[in-house]
């Protein structure tokens, strides 16, 4: 694995290479970081954990989006979505989805009462957090979203989504009827044409599912370049996974005789199982496009990497309070430094404990320095993130030399002085 990267780095460093040879060995690239996710097990982990998890909240999250558009008189417009979801199941995937809609049918919202319709509502957002969270580890996101944005982002999600999804299905279908009536007249080759893009429209839905769900669920800034590029992938792996399970089932009838009445659930928690590995997959090169790791997962950054990031985070926190900018959140700082997620959050932790930054309570969070920048000396910075020595009686003299000659450089100057630098001398 490491000769490999060590020649795709050699290559991408010739000088005058064309860009989509640059971009084929950075997809490449990409494709190589996430099969080492995929060899260490961790991704396959995380996929049955939310295998298991759909499992038990699969007919509360139906129910919450049938009862959305049950209020707009088309409430049947999910069946043929998760009638679809199931095509590789066989004979198999119509009997599980005829169960999963009897049940939905059964629970009726309306009459579950405040307390009911409260815990329906907290299974849809405890589950939805737990994929945020599968997420964030892939990213190396330490923190996720606040409670309060936790309820914002996904009820608003959960209650909308279904509303867009039917309205993406009618027009379709309006086009689809238009296209129709146009036949055999002077615009039938147009006819043609739209009929031909219009039998891509599941596929060009589930892409659009897969972008957004890359792009949103992850709490920092996935560029939308990074989000197309996973939710491609994603689609490509689920399309090609569900003909192969499909020709599985088709070529195996054993099945039902080997597990009896249990044969459509054993297959279901089978392709969920699948579903969600592509899922994740999918995130893992959107993840590895957009922010290459430079170290190995668990690979901690030295004390003058540390130290580094320390002045970094505590600059761009101070200069926007001074400039009246919007406090910096996580995802704007991992950004500004261009450095993995956990490494930003172990300093900010350090900083907050030493009392020279702040978080704020908002839906997007943020930080504000706690001390004014013309007040607050460099040295302050250096001890935040400078542990114990630790070092042996032999070596401290050394140590202590290295550390006068820092704080000496260092001596009488404040982080309001550092910011007012110009940008080439920082």
């Amino acid at each position: 694995m490491e000769l490999l990267q060590r020649c795709t780095d050699a290559l991408a460093a010739r000088a005058g290479e064309p860009a989509p040879l640059a971009l084929i060995r950075r997809f490449g690239r990409a494709l190589l970081a996430l099969s080492g996710d995929l060899l260490n097990g961790e991704l396959l982990d995380r996929a049955a954990s939310l295998a298991y998890t759909t499992l038990l909240s699969l007919v509360p999250l139906l129910a919450v989006s049938f009862s959305v558009l049950q209020a707009f008189g088309a409430h049947n417009a999910l069946e043929p979505l998760l009638r679809d979801a199931l095509v590789p199941l066989g004979s198999q995937g119509e009997e599980v989805a005829t169960r999963i809609l009897e049940f939905v049918g059964r629970m009726q919202v309306g009459v579950l009462g405040s307390l009911g319709v409260l815990l329906l509502l907290y299974t849809v957002v405890s589950t939805i957090h737990k994929i945020e969270l599968a997420f964030n580890s892939i990213w190396d996101i330490p923190r996720p979203r606040t409670m309060a944005r936790r309820v914002v982002d996904y009820l608003s999600v959960t209650l909308v989504g279904p509303v867009l999804a039917f309205f993406a299905i009618g027009l379709s279908d309006t086009a689809r009827r238009t296209l129709a009536s146009l036949s055999g007249t002077y615009y039938t080759p147009l006819a043609s044409a739209g009929g031909m893009l219009l039998a891509y429209v599941p596929q060009m839905l589930g892409l659009a599912a897969f972008v957004f769900i890359y792009a949103f669920l992850p709490n920092t800034r996935v560029r939308l370049p990074s989000a197309l590029i996973g939710g491609l992938f994603g689609m490509l792996l689920w399309t090609v996974a569900g003909r192969l399970f499909a020709a599985l089932m088709a070529d195996s009838g054993n099945y039902p005789a080997i597990y009896s009445g249990f044969a459509g659930a054993v297959l279901f928690i089978l392709w969920l199982n699948v579903s969600w590995i592509i899922v994740l997959a999918g995130a893992g090169l959107s993840r590895h496009w957009q922010a290459p790791r430079h170290a190995a997962p668990g690979t901690a950054f030295g004390p003058a990497a540390q130290e580094a990031l320390a002045f970094t985070l505590m600059t761009a926190i101070a200069e926007a309070h001074l400039h009246g900018r919007p406090a910096p959140n996580d995802a704007a700082l991992v950004q500004a430094s261009g450095l993995p997620a956990s490494a930003v959050d172990a300093v900010l932790g350090r900083l907050q404990a030493a009392g020279l930054i702040c978080p704020i309570d908002t839906l997007a969070g943020g930080w504000l320095p706690a001390r004014d920048a013309h007040s607050l000396a460099l040295t302050a910075i250096l001890d935040a993130v400078r542990g114990p020595a630790g070092a042996s009686a032999h070596a401290g003299a050394l140590m202590e030399e290295l550390d006068t000659a820092a704080r000496s450089r260092l001596d009488g100057r404040t982080l309001g002085e550092l910011i007012a630098e110009p940008q080439a001398q920082r």
